[in-house]
């Protein structure tokens, strides 16, 4: 579903777009853990999955338009990761971003640790990783990881949108072209040292023993 959705959007010529849940009460909780343990099973399809999912959210932030996060509640583990793919971040001040996967066991799977460090910087990504702490909304705002915190994430984001809106379309495309041309630079190759780090302990012992624990 995220990769026809994403796919429409590349045909799509519009200059902005707001990524929401449809659930007041989170974002996105990240994989349903009782699937991702079956799952584990078969070891190659983590590796296929981390591949297809940095893929598609890498070229979410790469299209040709402003995109930005509107987050109330909790955006956990992959939810965490879907946020990086959006240009800004309008947090709700009940917002909760946590990258919660060394407590699982594992490493972001989906291309977010490149992302969270162009977002925030290395060392801040290293330590938002590695204690595996949940960012409150206020945090977020001040490490950079949020534009702004609202009393309403979806209103404040349409707000923050409404400059870029003013502005003719074909500019704003053709700069956020520009700006991801040179995201691409980053690291020729793409999010595979990801995938190969993520590949490495999805099916391993201390993943598996805290998704029986949980």
């Amino acid at each position: 579903d995220l990769v026809d959705a994403v796919e429409r959007l590349e045909a799509w010529r519009g200059a902005a777009m707001i990524l929401q849940s449809s659930d007041s009460a989170a974002f996105c909780s990240g994989g349903h853990l009782k699937d991702v343990e079956e799952a584990l099973d078969e070891p190659w399809k983590g590796r296929c999955m981390s591949a297809a999912m940095g893929s598609v959210l890498d070229t979410l932030l790469s299209l040709p338009l402003v995109s930005v996060a509107a987050i109330d509640g909790p955006a956990i583990g992959g939810g965490a990761e879907l946020i990086t793919a959006c240009d800004h971040r309008v947090l709700g001040p009940g917002a909760r971003i946590h990258f919660i996967h060394a407590r699982l066991g594992v490493t972001p799977g989906w291309g977010g640790a490149g992302r969270l460090v162009a977002h925030v910087g290395r060392r801040r990504a290293l330590r938002i990783l590695s204690t595996a702490s949940p960012i409150q909304a206020d945090e977020a705002l001040r490490i950079g990881l949020a534009d702004i915190v609202v009393d309403d994430a979806l209103v404040g984001a349409e707000r923050f949108l409404a400059p870029v809106l003013a502005l003719p379309s074909a500019a704003v495309r053709a700069t956020k072209q520009q700006v991801a041309a040179c995201w691409r630079l980053r690291d020729f190759r793409g999010v595979l040292p990801e995938t190969d780090a993520f590949a490495s302990v999805w099916a391993g012992p201390a993943h598996r023993e805290a998704l029986r624990s949980r």
